[in-house]
């Protein structure tokens, strides 16, 4: 992600400031009882600093609990995706649900991940998939994905674009539609389930198809009620 550069920018930065530091002092340094042990120290952990810079960037960025996040979540502002989306997959008269699901977005070696689950109407499981390589920008996040009843053995690949509603400010719900020739159904909706500070994610199987049928109870009559449902344009 772009914004995420700055990061990295900012470590390069930082390192660079150190440097600076050891020069500007080196006169300091050198009336210290400890000057060889001091100067010794520098010259090696700079240089290992600046090989290991991009290594700390990322670390800042995906891989520290809570902290990266944080990070994350203020470089994106109104921007941020990442979270938890109930969803309905659509048949293709799209009025009908095929699937209802479960998909959540995190960040992951570099790029944003989708991963989830669909569920049959009966609650009996469907798929579960994962995307295989992103790409996000201008509220529009694009994806090859496999899925199959396991991800370790998909059964399909293929190709989505998810489009990121409202078009300006904090981004609340998206509805996404399947590019590839395999999918027989086209389109799907999803909201953001925005937490509690005390309360936990949602994980258990039972309490994601819940979510997901409740919010197909908020939409049908929006989307029932369209007579050209568009993906790309808002469906509330």
């Amino acid at each position: 992600m772009r914004g995420y550069q700055t990061v990295h920018a900012f470590v390069h930065a930082a390192i660079a400031g150190l440097l600076y530091l050891f020069l500007r002092y080196v006169p300091v340094i050198e009336q210290s009882d400890y000057a060889d042990y001091i100067r010794g120290g520098a010259i090696l952990l700079l240089p290992f600093l600046f090989s290991r810079s991009t290594f700390i960037a990322n670390l800042l960025i995906e891989k520290m609990p809570l902290v990266s996040i944080s990070i994350r979540r203020l470089l994106s502002g109104n921007d941020f995706i990442e979270g938890d989306w109930p969803l309905v997959v659509m048949e293709q008269d799209m009025r009908t649900p095929k699937y209802f699901g479960f998909l959540t977005i995190t960040y992951e070696d570099g790029q944003l991940l989708v991963y989830g689950d669909d569920w049959n109407p009966d609650g009996s499981h469907a798929v579960k998939f994962r995307s295989q390589q992103s790409s996000y920008t201008d509220r529009i996040l694009q994806y090859w994905y496999a899925q199959g009843p396991s991800v370790h053995k998909p059964t399909m690949f293929g190709y989505t674009r998810i489009y990121f509603f409202p078009e300006r400010g904090r981004i609340e719900r998206h509805a996404g539609e399947f590019l590839d020739k395999q999918h027989n159904s086209q389109a799907f909706y999803a909201k953001r389930i925005r937490y509690k500070f005390s309360q936990s994610r949602l994980s258990g199987k039972e309490e994601k198809f819940e979510a997901a049928k409740r919010f197909w109870e908020e939409i049908e009559p929006k989307i029932k009620d369209s007579r050209e449902p568009r993906i790309d344009c808002d469906f509330v």
